[in-house]
């Protein structure tokens, strides 16, 4: 008699357990549902980073998220997110795997996670965030070659400018980024890139692209020369060679700034 005694204790003891996590996890979506979506998405980002780089994101759900540190809002009265600089926050862990959250925020443009901690490969969710034109990533401690199914997505109808320069990339430059229609402004310089660059598109609309102290191989496409806006070309001790053919810089018109030292060119 006892020992059923105390075994109703216990259910008893865990069924109240039972309700009161069942209690605070409805109160806890009721206060979620409560919040913008674009909160959501942003607590969600911080969530999966490390505890100590949550320490580093201070966000006091009082108020608006658009008063949190990094986050500007557009001006009208939507309280949506137009764009994110966590610019040296020194925010850490793999951000592919928090990146998620960040493409669901459905008007934000301009990504700024440069100089921080972030390890890991280049988020291929990238490729979900079709409405963003700037990114900045450079700084980091990434690791692996450029994705190239990010750019084979909607992303191609918006970026303008990628930074990529300074994350310890390696592998070759995919074909796809050149592609990019709306492409102004590539640095991919002083990372551990390879193999030869893949051709330059007719349509190409560069204006700045930076490539140099990589390690690239062969020589300059003949078709940069169908960068007809490029103003500026840095490729200093990138390990390119071979001969440069003239007919590269026939249609680089307005090419202001060009940097080719310590090549490999005969």
């Amino acid at each position: 008699m006892q020992l059923i005694k105390q075994v109703l204790k216990r259910s008893e003891m865990f069924l109240f357990l039972v309700n009161w996590l069942l209690f605070f996890a409805n109160i806890f979506a009721v206060f979620l549902a409560s919040l913008p979506q674009d909160s959501v998405h942003l607590l969600g980002f911080r969530s999966v980073l490390p505890e100590p780089s949550q320490k580093l994101l201070p966000w006091d759900q009082s108020v608006s998220h658009c008063q949190w540190k990094g986050v500007t809002c557009y001006s009208d009265t939507t309280s949506h997110v137009e764009s994110l600089n966590f610019r040296d926050f020194l925010l850490s862990g793999i951000l592919d795997k928090a990146f998620h959250n960040l493409c669901h925020l459905t008007r934000l443009i301009s990504l700024d996670l440069s100089g921080n901690h972030f390890t890991g490969g280049i988020p291929t969710m990238l490729a979900n965030c079709s409405q963003v034109d700037t990114i900045r990533l450079n700084d980091n401690r990434f690791s692996g070659s450029i994705p190239p199914q990010i750019f084979k997505s909607r992303l191609s109808t918006s970026l303008q400018y990628l930074g990529l320069w300074n994350t310890s990339l390696s592998g070759n430059v995919p074909k796809e980024l050149f592609d990019l229609p709306n492409l102004t402004q590539l640095y991919i310089h002083a990372n551990n890139l390879t193999g030869p660059l893949p051709d330059f598109p007719s349509s190409c609309s560069l204006s700045q692209l930076h490539i140099h102290h990589n390690r690239f191989s062969g020589s300059l496409p003949i078709s940069l020369g169908n960068c007809h806006n490029l103003t500026a070309f840095y490729a200093t001790s990138a390990h390119l060679g071979g001969v440069i053919s003239p007919e590269v810089f026939r249609g680089l018109s307005n090419l202001e700034f060009l940097y080719l030292l310590d090549n490999n060119f005969a």
